[in-house]
């Protein structure tokens, strides 16, 4: 499971959700993934400029909280909003390109071919027999997606490039996304592009 923030805590013994990384101090900390600081007396030691009016610092990446004994209502308010954070600095990374087969010329078709065959690692899932998405989890970490009741319409079989695609063993089909808990399904409005992205944050 990838971690999907930073939580800093005064005692190993803290409890906190698995999808977040456990430090005691802020200096270890992965910087690319936002960061709370639990509890008055932590946020006063390790944020500079520290108010206890203001609970976000560093545009929005350094965050702060009471303890659970300090003030529950408040801890559970905010590790509620830092959640919610989390997951949208994950999902503002996706970057997601439907490909109009009506576009595409015979080079462009080949060079689509080409690369469903090529040996880096691919994830996929088909929607309803409609849609196929295509996310390139090795390469680029670009999301493609193809609209295969287009591609009926242009003569293109749908079965053929379901086929094309599952012939890679490089191409590793997505099934549903039950793993993602449903308060994020929710959160992400069930988008297939962001369930596939943040699948890997939660199995």
């Amino acid at each position: 499971m990838k971690k999907i923030g930073n939580v800093i805590v005064s005692s190993p013994n803290y409890k906190i959700e698995d999808c977040y990384n456990k430090f005691l101090t802020l200096s270890n900390v992965d910087n690319g993934l936002p960061t709370i600081i639990i509890g008055l007396e932590n946020a006063k030691k390790y944020i500079d400029g520290f108010s206890i009016f203001k609970r976000e610092y560093w545009n929005n990446m350094l965050w702060w909280t009471f303890s659970k004994l300090e003030k529950r209502s408040d801890y559970d308010k905010d590790i509620q909003k830092f959640y919610e954070v989390c997951i949208n600095n994950i999902i503002n990374n996706i970057k997601y390109y439907n490909i109009n087969i009506n576009e595409l010329t015979y080079c462009k078709i080949k060079k689509l071919i080409k690369y469903i065959k090529n040996n880096y690692k691919k994830k996929y899932f088909i929607d309803n027999n409609k849609f196929v998405f295509i996310y390139d989890i090795e390469k680029t970490k670009n999301i493609y997606g193809i609209s295969l009741n287009t591609c009926v319409f242009y003569g293109i079989s749908k079965e053929k490039i379901l086929k094309l695609i599952a012939s890679n063993s490089k191409n590793e089909q997505i099934k549903n996304f039950y793993e993602i808990p449903n308060k994020v399904r929710r959160m992400v409005n069930d988008e297939i592009p962001n369930e596939m992205f943040l699948l890997e944050y939660f199995i």
